[in-house]
C-alpha cells in the first residue's frame, strides 16, 4: 500500500483532507479558470473556513498551492458545487432544495439568468461564488458552456 508518495516523501500531506473538500473543490475550480481571483478568493476564505484549516493552510503554503493546481475533474466539481449549495441551504438531500434569496440576491440572480445562462446554472454558479455576482458572472462565462453541457448529459 501507501500510495507513493509525491515529490518530498511521504503520501498524504497536512493538507490532504482539502482535495476532496466540497468548497476546496468549487474553490480550485474557480482559481483555474481564474487565477486573478485567487486573492480575493482568499480573503473571503478566512472569514468562512475554520481557523485550524486556515492553520494549515498557512504553514503549508506550497502545499497548498500545490493541491489548488492540481487538474479539477469536471464531474467532481459539478458534484461539490451540488454539494456546496445543499450545505448552504441547510441540508436536504430530496433533490428540491429551498434556497431563500433577499430581493437583492434574487435581483442578482435574474442579471445573471439576463446574460444567458438557465436559472439553475446561474444559481449555482451565484451560490459558488458566495453570492458574489460579478465572480458568479465570470464564472459562467468561463464555464457556463461546459456547465450547460453536462445539464443536458450529452
Amino acid at each position: 500500500g501507501g500510495g507513493g508518495g509525491g515529490g518530498g516523501g511521504g503520501g498524504g500531506g497536512p493538507l490532504d483532507f482539502l482535495r476532496n473538500h466540497p468548497q476546496f473543490v468549487v474553490l480550485r475550480g474557480l482559481v483555474q479558470a481564474r487565477p486573478e481571483m485567487l486573492q480575493p478568493l482568499m480573503e473571503q476564505l478566512q472569514q468562512t473556513i475554520p481557523p485550524e484549516v486556515l492553520q494549515a493552510i498557512q504553514e503549508n503554503p506550497e502545499e497548498f498551492v500545490r493541491i489548488l493546481n492540481e487538474p479539477v475533474d469536471q464531474q467532481q466539481l459539478l458534484q461539490a458545487n451540488m454539494q456546496v449549495q445543499q450545505m448552504m441551504a441547510g441540508g436536504g438531500d430530496d433533490g428540491g432544495v429551498e434556497i431563500q434569496l433577499t430581493e437583492a440576491e434574487a435581483e442578482a440572480l435574474q442579471r445573471l439568468e439576463g446574460l444567458g445562462f438557465p436559472r439553475n446554472i446561474a444559481l449555482e454558479a451565484y451560490l459558488a461564488c458566495d453570492k458574489n455576482e460579478e465572480m458568479a458572472a465570470n464564472y459562467l462565462f468561463e464555464n457556463g458552456a461546459d456547465m450547460m453541457a453536462d445539464e443536458g448529459g450529452d
